[in-house]
Order: C-alpha cells, then structure tokens, then sequence
C-alpha cells in the first residue's frame, strides 16, 4: 500500500514539475536593467581661406597692380629691355581662414604675346617664384613680385606686348593641425591642375582629363571659355578663376546641360552667360559656388547645392534671373537687376529646398506684378529665410510673395515667420 502511494506522488511531482516548466516557458521576467549615455561634441568642417589685400587691407582681387619706377614714371610710359627690373606694389597674403594653409603664387592670365614671357625671370621677394610658402592662421606676409627681361633677350622680342597679366594665389592644407593620431593626414595634400586658359581646346581638354583631380582654369582679361560643346563630364572640382569680373567670361551650354552628378564646379571674378533658354545650363551637379560673378541671362540652378556671395544677376525681358530648382541654395549679398521678374523658388520635384537670402538687393525697371522673390509651394514645401533685403521697382507685390500656397511655403523674415 505505501509503495503504490509513492508511486502515485512520484509521478504526481513529476507532472506538476513538467507543468511548471511549460508555463515557465512562456513567462516574462522583470530583470534589473540600466543604461548609460554621453553626448557627441559639435562636428565642425575648417576653413582654406586664402586672399590678397593690400597695404590698408583692402582686397585687390579683380583689379590691377601697379609697376614701380625709380622715377615715378606713368604706366603707360614702361617700356621693357633687356636687363631691366620692375617690381609690382607690395602686397599681402592673408590666411583668412581657421586652418594653416601653403601656397604659391602663379603668373596667370596672360594675353597677347605670349612668348614675351618667356623673356621674363619673376621672382618674390628675391626668390624663385615657384617656391612653396607657408601661412597659420590668422598670419599675413608681404609680398612683393618683380620681373627682369633677361640679357639674353634678343631682337624677336621688340615690340611685343602682353596684356593681362594676373596674379595667382594657390591654397591648400599644411601639415600643422593634428588629428586623433598625428598631421601627417594632409601631409600630401596638392594644389590640384591649374592651367592658363589660352583658347577653348586647352580650357575643354583640361576639364574633360580622366584623372578625378581638382583643376583650376584661370582666364585672362578679355577671353571666353565656352562650354558650349565640352561640359563638365568629370568626377572632379572644377573652378574657373577670371582676371576681371566683366571682361574674363564662361559661356554656358545654351541648348542642354552640362556636368555629371559628381562634379562640383567654382567660378570666381568672371562672367557667367547663362542665356536666356528655358530649362538649360548647369545640371546634375555635386555642388556650385559663384563668388564674385556677373550672372547674365536666366540661371537654371539645378545642382543639390549652389551658393552664391557678392554676385550681380543681369536679365531683362520676360525673364528671371534665377530658378532656384534645387535642394538648397544660399545668397549672400548679391544684386538683381531685371525687367521686374527676378527670383522663382520653385522645385517640381517633389523634394523641399530650403533658400536663404542675405542682404541681397533687387532692382526692376518696370512693374510686371511680381515680387522680387516668388515662391512655389505647388509641387514641394520650400522652407525660405530672407534676411536685410530690400527690393526696389517691384511696387505692386513687393519684397516677396506665396504664388502658390498648396503646400505651404515657410517664410521667415528678418527673424519673423510670416507664412
């Protein structure tokens, strides 16, 4: 009897136990549990930033410097010889950026007789010009660029005239800042391709070169590059550095686009022709800066990022100077000249471009009922901040203006949200 019930709890125990297990199975425990955290510290990009000023800090970027005489003679009046040394007014390279930087100085631009410089030895400050120099932030140096005709020069150089000449400054990083390891990170860092464009075959063949380097092209007072044929199909950066701001030019391509959505494409102190056909120009780019530039005809603004500072826009007609037709664009100080339609924030896309204007000034001839800044909210939500503009002529709309507010434009001016 006692053995039977033994039996029996045995294998009762033995049921329950099984039970257990199987409710156990799908339980859910409170465990002691915690966690820890940190923040990340601010990522902030440096900056290159090199310029030219002169004796009072003045920029003479885009104008011309003088030569010096013994005898104060005018400019007109120098007339090179064998043996002869001019020196140009002193001037300073000033790092205006927050990275220490080296650079050269280039003889560029030149126009004209160009074999006459062959007969030339330039020199700074009484060293080869093709030395290397180093700059850290915030540091300036004086520099002063003098030519001597060489002796050697012979009879086939009587005569013969160059005209723009320019002046060149080439940055890039130097190795002083350290990272998490060493600064041996830019120790290689170059100056990129940097060509003279003499004529369209020269400028085209530099830009179109597989090697995936960045390239410069400096063009000389009163010469056209015309990328008209050849656009930008390149993986690179490519920028366009002009002697002078109205004479030194890039023709876009007026009948289709140019650039390759890797490119990212510079221009600085030149003309850029747009035209005037809808729907051209610059496309599926990386990135455009224009600093400095005169912008005549209607800008198809296209690429992800376009920036624009101290640039004069220049339409007239039915026309307006810009479709901003991207992700983001920033203006910072330019001036719109039109027959009164300037600006058209407009993205059909489906994306939301985001458009900054600082102290930017428009101008109209006539009234045509537009605003100086139109915004399109019909196919995207553009998020705009406009900042110290003024607009004159556009008395009927004024300043801006909501065309259509399907999807709700965000407009901020002056620090206040007004749609």
């Amino acid at each position: 009897m006692k053995k039977g019930s033994t039996k029996r709890a045995l294998v009762t125990s033995i049921v329950s136990t099984c039970a257990s297990v199987t409710m156990l199975a799908g339980a859910t425990f409170a465990w002691f549990t915690d966690t820890a955290s940190t923040g990340v510290n601010k990522i902030q990009a440096g900056t290159l930033d090199v310029a030219l000023v002169d004796a009072n800090g003045n920029s003479v970027e885009g104008r011309d410097l003088n030569w010096k005489t013994a005898d104060n003679r005018e400019q007109s009046a120098i007339l090179w010889e064998p043996g002869a040394t001019y020196d140009l007014e002193t001037v300073k390279v000033v790092n205006e950026g927050n990275l220490a930087l080296k650079y050269k100085v280039l003889i560029t631009g030149i126009n004209g007789d160009a074999e006459l410089n062959e007969a030339i030895e330039w020199e700074i400050n009484g060293a080869d010009i093709d030395e290397e120099y180093k700059l850290a932030k915030g540091e300036e140096r004086d520099i002063t660029i003098s030519g001597t005709m060489k002796t050697s020069a012979g009879n086939e150089y009587q005569g013969k005239s160059i005209d723009g000449i320019g002046i060149t400054v080439v940055a890039t990083q130097d190795t002083v800042e350290k990272d998490s390891v060493d600064n041996n990170y830019d120790a290689n860092a170059g100056f990129g391709d940097y060509i003279v464009a003499e004529n369209n075959a020269n400028a085209a063949a530099l830009v179109n070169a597989s090697e995936e380097k960045e390239v410069a092209i400096s063009i000389a007072k009163n010469t056209s590059v015309s990328l008209e044929t050849t656009g930008i199909n390149t993986k690179k950066e490519v920028t366009f550095i002009g002697d002078d701001a109205e004479t030194s030019k890039v023709v876009l391509k007026q009948n289709g686009y140019i650039g390759t959505s890797d490119s990212k494409l510079v221009f600085k102190n030149v003309t850029v022709e747009c035209g005037t056909n809808d729907y051209k120009g610059i496309a599926h780019t990386e990135s455009i800066v224009l600093e400095d530039c005169i912008i005549d005809g209607t800008f198809w603004g296209y690429a992800k990022n376009i920036t624009f500072k101290n640039c004069t826009f220049n339409v007239s007609g039915d026309k307006y100077n810009i479709w901003t037709y991207t992700s983001n664009v920033n203006f910072e100080n330019c001036k719109f000249n039109s027959d009164g339609k300037s600006v058209l924030i407009y993205n059909e896309g489906g994306s939301n471009p985001v458009v900054n204007l600082k102290g930017c000034e428009f101008t109209a001839t006539k009234d045509v009922d537009k605003a100086a800044i139109e915004i399109s909210g019909q196919f995207s939500t553009p998020t705009v901040t406009i900042e110290n503009c003024k607009e004159t002529g556009f008395s009927t709309k004024g300043l801006w203006f909501v065309k259509d507010n399907t999807k709700a434009p965000v407009v901020t001016v002056d620090g206040t949200q007004v749609n």
